[in-house]
């Protein structure tokens, strides 16, 4: 097992120095990405939040389907072995429940001691716990019905026993049913885009363009249009030194060039990275489109500037060119052609 994890990881060990250190605990705190509204909150001045129900550092999981909290009586049924006979059957290998939930506990407080070394403590309870709970409201709900059905076998004469079998139908069938009956099983967190002319319009460009955007759109375009982006909300993530500085710089840049009104402001910028394509929201030059986007706030001084700008009624380059450089528009996205951008210098000119 030991081997098996050392060739895992290996290759991890032998390349992860080109995204430079992980940051530390004094780093960590200086970064707003770290704090509410901050792309990755983990801190919180509010210590019941911060411990208790933290996104990332928080013990207990999201809420979990009400049936599984049964899990919870688990330890009280397990002290009654002579009303619930079925107990005697798991004694044995009951106790892997809580030994998990042990070691659970163990990475957890690992994980807050050394920060980002085992990455974020609730990556060691969210899981574990609702298989755990999982697990237990199983054999709960077993123990009991086991319990129930053979009190009625005691009290039911024996031609009636068509009843435990009706009894045990219904039980089972609720239990399998529940679920269905919830709006929000299953929860798969499954999105639609709904992107798609957009996907094929990129998917027909080269395959060494660069697109910028600061839309949502940033996430999926690698995956669906298979065409690499600048930056996204799904890869600024604050851990890595090394990457996390190019991912602030470009984003800086990105968000002042976007609200730029200086044209060679704009141009400088699609030389500096090679931007083939800038997609924009239809919202994308007011005020509220930019404080709707969280994660971006933490790329000051950029932002405020953008933000105080937009407030001020300046006009951004990208808006005035929008119809003119624009090769194609869809739920509510508009690409713009960089090239026909840098060409606008010489319109200007003219």
């Amino acid at each position: 097992m030991f081997g098996l994890g050392l060739v895992t990881m290996l290759p991890y060990a032998l390349t992860s120095g080109e995204f430079g250190p992980v940051i530390t605990a004094a780093q960590a705190k200086a970064m707003p990405e770290l704090w509410p509204g901050g792309r990755h909150p983990y801190f919180s001045h509010n210590p019941w939040r911060f411990w208790l129900i933290g996104q990332h550092s928080g013990i207990l999981p999201p809420l979990m389907p009400p049936l599984i909290w049964v899990g919870l009586f688990l330890p009280f049924l397990l002290k009654y072995p002579s009303r619930f006979p079925l107990i005697n059957q798991i004694k044995g290998t009951i106790a892997l429940l809580p030994q998990t939930v042990l070691v659970s506990l163990g990475l957890f407080f690992a994980a807050h001691a050394l920060l980002l070394k085992l990455f974020f403590p609730t990556r060691y309870t969210i899981h574990t716990f609702r298989v755990v709970m999982a697990i237990a409201a199983g054999i709960a709900l077993t123990i009991l019905l086991d319990a129930a059905l053979s009190a009625c076998e005691h009290m039911i004469k024996p031609g009636h026993r068509a009843g435990i079998v009706l009894l045990t139908g219904v039980t089972g069938a609720i239990l399998i049913l529940y679920p269905n009956l919830s709006p929000q099983f299953p929860a798969t967190n499954n999105r639609v885009s709904g992107d798609e002319e957009l996907y094929q319009f990129l998917q027909k460009q080269p395959k060494n363009i660069v697109i910028a955007t600061l839309t949502a759109v940033a996430n999926d375009i690698p995956t669906f249009a298979q065409r690499p982006v600048l930056i996204s909300e799904e890869t600024a993530l604050p851990f890595h030194i090394g990457y996390y500085n190019q991912i602030r710089q470009r984003s800086s840049d990105l968000i002042r060039a976007q609200y730029s009104p200086d044209l060679k402001s704009v141009q400088q910028f699609i030389q500096k990275y090679s931007v083939s394509f800038w997609i924009i929201d239809q919202n994308t030059f007011t005020p509220n489109y930019l404080t709707s986007a969280s994660w971006l706030k933490s790329f000051q001084p950029a932002f405020d500037e953008a933000l105080t700008r937009l407030h001020k009624g300046t006009v951004p380059t990208l808006a005035t060119l929008k119809k003119q450089c624009s090769v194609l528009e869809t739920q509510g996205l508009t690409v713009l052609d960089t090239a026909c951008i840098v060409r606008a210098k010489e319109l200007g000119n003219g």
